[in-house]
């Protein structure tokens, strides 16, 4: 009786482990704490100890929840650490709801997956690396070996797995550029992702959203679709005032410069295809801005560039091939300083020296195998006709990108532009730029219509209107470029350096024109110079040798202004040719021809001959003017009278030989009168007719007597018995002889011709008779033109007289033009 309750409870307890409901609370109860508890420890270690194993990376997870009914799993305070100890990501909370019976599909779906307040920090390092590559797994060669798959084992593999996640959800996430090496560091304090509907498969997409906050100011939103696994990404982009000063330091790397504001804005659709092997086809449709842009000259410390606004509209671009259209490119308040340093430097080329200095020390010259700059790739978008890039010989070089351009408008441009290099430094300014050019295409054979002015300084002008091939100037440009109105005081140190001169005052105002077909340059260039006026003279090893003053003396009118026509013409495919050098030698061609022949261009002037105004003439021994002289005299002074800013320096002269012995002639037959008249007994009249009748015995008398007076009796004698008819003609043998007592006779005429010569060269003339003529002369010239012709006689300077050894009929005496003071 004892033994039945005992018997009858292991019984009892037999049926109950026999009962399946038993065993199912038991595995019930086994699965709830095994998924509550076991699971969650479980997973906490495997993604510290999985860390550490594949990404020798530290991580800490405050708690893992994981309901095993639901299959939800939450990670709380998740905190991963680089291979260097500093923190890469963190989040306050992951939930993930996955869905276990697709599995059966291999499937592997999540139905949501939700991160809280997820912190990424990418770091570049100083040695270049980047925390982010930590997170890939270090896979050794043995292992790459190990887990290869062959074609076979690949091709007998089971249905691929799948991962699917319906909802995709990142709230308030923070990333953290920062890179050292530049420095820079940037912040996007929010940032929002919404996935749905994604599936790692082909042929499906997934809709996003993502939207971000920057610290420095700005926001990004960006909404689409995406097929990850056929390369396919859309997208509409909205970049609201994105700051870019954080981009500052990567552009110091190539340069010299320090941004110091800009805000970006985008608002357009972007499209993305991949293919395996080829570079990703990108293409962009929509509206791109740039605001408020500042660009800072660290070396200069000073602003270098800059604008308001630049806004690029309704633009369609393309990666594959590269090309762009856009209806309009709208610059506003554009600001661009150019400037020369002492040492002839540009402050442009200044800027830019890092950039150049990499690219030397980057790139191997030509020549070198391997150094030959690749081409850059080409093509058009949008409905424009696509062009093959296959150039010939299968070369991988394609054309250059196709940027069709509908219009350029510029509306308040700023150019300041200064030149230290000169002897007195210079700077100017233009501003007030507006205008447009329209149509900019390669394939625009009529050319781009431009029509841009602005103002110079305070009250110049500039213009340039015209057609232009903006990608090849010099195959077609027809150009007109006008100044108008600029103050020439601004432009002294340039008349400094290349005239040796400062401008004291005037006003400059330039045609200049551009017909340039194939690299041939013709053109016509219009010149206007008001009131110019040349100031002290300035030292300058540059300057050029030609008298500046005279040429300006000589071009300008009777109102003080010049005017000149210069044709340029050159071949632009020589190096050593520009259009500014061109222009600059037709200028000097005709200041050489003015300045070299000064006479001959007043002539041209005025429809005379110019080259006889450059001397006037007097006969031998005399300073009266004759006729011909007061003509040429009278046209010198008309074109006095049109060139006011000129002045006559008049050179003397005498010649040594003529005027010498038309002086002796002179004082001789002065003495002769004289002796005349004293024989006559002081009658003028009878001395006279002594002259008019040389064998009356009176005037052989007289000469004698001179003669005598001079080199003595016997001298006479000799110089009668040479010109006797006996001793001159030797009497032929066959004559008959003559009485013995007739006297020889003597002939008068060569015995008083040589007693003339002598006499007349014994007459006395020295070097300061000869220097009285020659300032006689001087004095001529000028009184004629200033009585007769009302020079102003400060117009008119007498120089030092010249010496001539011609012995011509007419002694000339050098006219030269000077610049009035």
């Amino acid at each position: 009786m004892t033994d039945s309750p005992r018997i009858e409870t292991r019984s009892r307890a037999r049926r109950w482990l026999r009962d399946w409901r038993l065993w199912a609370v038991v595995v019930v109860a086994l699965y709830t704490i095994a998924g509550f508890f076991v699971v969650p420890m479980i997973a906490k270690r495997q993604v510290t100890s999985q860390a550490k194993s594949l990404l020798q990376c530290d991580a800490h997870v405050a708690g893992v929840r994981f309901n095993p009914y639901t299959f939800n799993t939450s990670v709380s305070g998740l905190v991963l650490q680089d291979r260097r100890g500093d923190t890469l990501l963190t989040f306050d909370r992951v939930f993930v709801n996955f869905a276990p019976w697709p599995l059966r599909k291999r499937v592997v779906a999540l139905e949501e997956v939700r991160l809280s307040s997820p912190s990424l920090a990418v770091r570049v390092r100083a040695d270049g690396s980047i925390n982010l590559l930590d997170l890939v797994p270090a896979v050794s060669p043995a292992d790459s070996a190990a887990g290869a798959v062959t074609p076979d084992s690949a091709a007998a593999s089971a249905k691929p797995w799948v991962v699917r996640v319906d909802q995709l959800d990142i709230a308030n996430m923070t990333l953290l550029y920062d890179d050292v090496t530049a420095p820079t560091r940037a912040v996007v304090d929010s940032l929002n992702l919404a996935v749905s509907d994604f599936v790692a498969q082909a042929g499906d997409s997934a809709e996003f959203d993502v939207r971000l906050s920057w610290r420095d100011g700005g926001q990004i939103r960006a909404a689409g679709f995406a097929a990850p696994m056929d390369g396919v990404v859309h997208a509409r982009i909205d970049i609201d005032s994105l700051n870019v000063t954080p981009a500052g330091p990567y552009l110091t790397r190539f340069a010299h410069l320090e941004m110091r504001s800009g805000k970006l804005n985008v608002h357009g659709d972007v499209d993305v295809i991949t293919a395996a092997g080829e570079p990703p086809d990108t293409r962009f449709e929509g509206d791109v801005i740039m605001d408020d842009l500042e660009l800072f000259d660290t070396l200069k410390n000073e602003s270098f560039f800059g604008f308001d606004r630049l806004a690029v509209l309704k633009m369609s671009a393309a990666s594959q091939p590269p090309g762009a259209e856009v209806e309009e490119i709208a610059l506003n308040g554009i600001y661009a300083r150019i400037a020369i340093a002492k040492d002839r430097t540009i402050n442009i080329n200044d800027v830019f020296a890092p950039s150049r200095a990499r690219a030397d020390s980057t790139h191997p010259p030509a020549g070198v195998a391997g150094g030959a700059p690749a081409a850059p790739g080409g093509g058009v978008t949008g409905d424009r006709t696509r062009r093959a890039a296959s150039p010939a010989g299968g070369g991988a070089a394609s054309a250059p990108p196709d940027i069709a351009i509908g219009r350029i408008t510029i509306d308040g441009g700023e150019v300041d532009f200064s030149d230290l290099s000169l002897p007195l430094p210079f700077a100017t300014r233009v501003h007030s730029v507006k205008g447009q050019i329209t149509a900019v295409a390669p394939d625009n054979a009529a050319g781009s219509e431009v029509n841009i002015e602005g103002t110079v300084d305070q009250h110049g002008f500039a213009k340039a209107t015209g057609f232009i091939n903006v990608f090849d100037p010099i195959a077609f440009t027809n150009l007109d470029v006008s100044f108008r109105n600029i103050e020439l005081t601004s432009l002294t140190p340039y008349s400094g350096k290349f005239a040796g001169y400062r401008i004291k005052q005037g006003k400059l105002s330039l045609g200049l024109e551009y017909d340039i077909q194939n690299a041939q340059l013709k053109g016509d260039n219009e010149i206007l110079l008001e009131k110019l006026t040349l100031g002290e003279k300035v030292e300058s090893p540059d300057a050029t040798s030609l008298p500046v003053k005279l040429a300006i003396a000589l071009l300008k009118d009777s109102n003080g202004n010049i005017d000149l026509d210069l044709e340029v013409a050159g071949d632009l495919n020589d190096p050593k040719v520009n259009t500014w050098s061109l222009v600059w030698q037709a200028l000097k061609k005709v200041l050489v021809k003015v300045t070299t022949a000064p006479f001959r261009f007043l002539g041209n002037l005025l429809g005379i001959g110019g080259d006889e105004m450059e001397y006037v003439e007097f006969e031998p021994g005399r300073t009266t003017l004759t006729p011909p002289q007061h003509e040429r005299l009278g046209n010198l002074a008309k074109a006095l009278k049109e060139k006011p800013g000129l002045k006559l320096d008049v050179r003397g002269a005498y010649d040594k030989r003529a005027d010498t012995d038309a002086i002796r002639a002179e004082r001789f037959n002065a003495l002769l009168e004289t002796r005349l008249v004293a024989a006559a007994g002081g009658d003028s009249s009878a001395a006279s007719a002594i002259k008019s009748n040389p064998s009356s015995g009176r005037m052989q008398a007289v000469l004698e007597a001179l003669y005598t007076e001079s080199f003595g009796a016997e001298k006479l004698a000799a110089l009668r018995t040479t010109h006797t008819q006996a001793s001159a003609t030797p009497t032929p043998e066959k004559a008959p002889a003559k009485p013995a007592t007739a006297a020889p006779p003597l002939d008068l005429a060569t015995y008083f011709a040589a007693m003339r010569d002598e006499l007349i060269a014994a007459q006395p003339v020295v070097d300061a008779d000869l220097a009285k003529l020659a300032g006689d002369r001087s004095a001529a010239i000028r009184g004629y033109l200033i009585e007769m012709q009302t020079i102003p006689q400060e117009r008119i300077a007498v120089l030092e007289y010249d010496v001539h050894d011609d012995d011509e009929d007419w002694v000339r005496c050098k006219l030269a033009l000077d610049a009035a003071e």
